[in-house]
């Protein structure tokens, strides 16, 4: 079974990480294997860090018929819907997930002048977005790819505080009642880490996709009861047993 995964930074890992990511223990688990149909390769999404419903939403449409399941991670709906070209043509384009990360590349050499007026009209763009709109576009577009799926779709919010990517009804019909951000904050809270604000901290051969090794494992276990067995995902533990201390997980 070729499965298709889509959305932000939680659905990306680094190579030598990539072994334990959860969505490689779950397709294991069932079978599978996680399958990107552009690169033709195993064991790789479609997903890149901090880009929008939108932008994944498109790679959807042009692959989910391909795969007989599918998993996609919902953002922040007040995200830009479109990759940028900041630093010219000849570089990939990047996502603009907000302020924070407007702020962050303009303190970018890199930028190309072109880039910086880019940026300018961004932060005008994110200053007058209205969310009513924002929220309504982004959960019309997951009704969408359900319609379009025909059973063979799951759907994970990546957060549901800040930049809820459900809405209260979605939350309420749905089995999955945790985020992924819910997921990740498990290790921090374990392993007695400083918060979120030291993400950039991630060992790369240590953190898949936000998650520890063992925390992997543990999302990984519940989705494939999900998955095969329907049981609901309600809550996360407050503390996993690790194996190994902080410093091992994170540059700190």
């Amino acid at each position: 079974m070729k499965i298709g995964l889509y959305g932000d930074s939680f659905t990306e890992s680094h190579i030598p990480a990539q072994h334990f990511a959860w969505y490689n223990l779950l397709a294991k688990k069932l079978n599978g294997v996680i399958y990107n149909f552009d690169e033709q390769q195993e064991q790789l999404s479609y997903g890149k860090g901090a880009s929008s419903t939108f932008w994944s939403y498109k790679n959807f449409l042009r692959h989910h018929e391909k795969h007989e399941l599918n998993i996609f991670i919902a953002s922040d709906p007040m995200k830009f819907p479109q990759l940028v070209p900041i630093f010219g043509p000849e570089v990939h384009p990047v996502p603009i997930s907000g302020m924070r990360s407007l702020e962050w590349y303009k303190n970018d050499p890199m930028v190309t002048d072109e880039g910086r007026e880019m940026l300018k009209h961004l932060e005008s763009w994110t200053l007058i977005s209205d969310e009513e709109f924002m929220t309504t576009v982004h959960e019309l577009v997951l009704q969408d790819m359900e319609r379009r799926s025909k059973g063979r779709l799951i759907i994970l919010p990546a957060d549901l505080t800040y930049g809820s990517a459900f809405t209260p009804e979605r939350l309420q019909h749905s089995k999955i009642k945790i985020s992924m951000w819910d997921v990740a904050k498990i290790a921090y809270r374990t392993l007695r880490h400083p918060g979120l604000e030291t993400i950039n901290q991630e060992r790369q051969h240590t953190i898949a996709a936000h998650l520890t090794e063992e925390v992997s494992e543990w999302f990984a276990e519940k989705m494939y009861k999900y998955i095969v067995h329907g049981e609901e995902i309600t809550s996360v533990p407050e503390h996993l047993s690790h194996r190994y201390p902080l410093n091992y997980y994170f540059d700190v």
